[in-house]
């Protein structure tokens, strides 16, 4: 069998799917996200993917979705989480929690979905409630939403609190988490209309034991200790409650973050996701 990752159906992606159902190979889609409508701001791409994608019913065996929906396009599908590569993600050194200065980091590919508006108007909160300006968000990567989030920092008058630091990786990527306390994962999937989901973000955070906030379900998250779970709505994150979750968890000193590396071993490899599709797939 295949896994192919999905990236919309076309007279490219049919044709290759029936050459390699000729040979007898099995044929199992992956879907990052779905629905994806809401993504696609291209018509006739998303025109022409409406056509083609009719025919996958009769050539495809299995999906693979990371949100809880039934059946994509007529074809038998398994909810799982999303699995990433453990050992490639570099795990932190504790750092206590220092009360004057708080980071909070958020790395995407930035978009109205991740929600980050949320944690900007709820650091704004926590200013004018406390008169404290010990909370500062990180935001990493670029996207469409950062001009919208950059005019929100200045108009809330939290623009010192804000830092936009582009797309940044490797060695660089590394020092940023070094200094953070807790990670952002999607706070508004429903702004695109999926609910729950199964972040990538979420799974990079837990691997290098990093705290994370993260809204709606998550198959992997859904009990976890580690991870503060918020409503997928239009408020403005909490700041104070996060803040208690955050001493309560750095009172553990080194172990949340030897708790978190092997929960991710333990769960969220993909050798560990893999045998769920294999079993799904040989089972229908």
């Amino acid at each position: 069998f295949i896994i192919i990752r999905y990236i919309l159906s076309d007279i490219f992606l049919i044709n290759f799917i029936k050459k390699i159902k000729k040979i007898g190979i099995k044929i199992v889609l992956e879907f990052p996200t779905f629905p994806y409508e809401k993504e696609i701001s291209n018509n006739n791409i998303l025109d022409i993917d409406k056509y083609f994608r009719e025919e996958l019913r009769n050539i495809v065996d299995l999906s693979v979705t990371y949100n809880n929906v039934g059946k994509i396009f007529g074809i038998p599908n398994i909810f799982i989480g999303n699995g990433i590569d453990v050992k490639a993600k570099k795990i932190l050194k504790y750092k206590p929690l220092n009360i004057n200065s708080i980071n909070i980091i958020g790395v995407a590919n930035v978009s109205k979905w991740h929600g980050y508006d949320r944690v900007i108007s709820g650091i704004s909160d926590y200013i004018s409630k406390t008169n404290k300006r010990n909370i500062n968000f990180w935001i990493i990567g670029n996207g469409d939403e950062v001009s919208n989030l950059n005019n929100l920092a200045f108009n809330l008058k939290v623009e010192e609190n804000i830092k936009f630091f582009g797309f940044k990786e490797g060695e660089e990527l590394e020092k940023i988490y070094s200094e953070a306390d807790i990670g952002i994962g999607p706070l508004s999937r429903k702004r695109i209309e999926m609910n729950g989901g199964s972040a990538l973000k979420n799974r990079e955070y837990c691997a290098i034991g990093l705290p994370f906030i993260f809204a709606g379900y998550d198959p992997d998250f859904d009990q976890f200790k580690y991870s503060y779970k918020i409503e997928d709505d239009e408020t403005p994150v909490n700041i104070m409650k996060v803040l208690e979750f955050l001493k309560k968890i750095k009172n553990e000193k080194e172990q949340y973050i030897f708790n978190m590396r092997k929960y991710a071993e333990d769960n969220l490899e993909w050798s560990k996701k893999i045998k769920e599709i294999i079993n799904k797939l040989y089972s229908i």
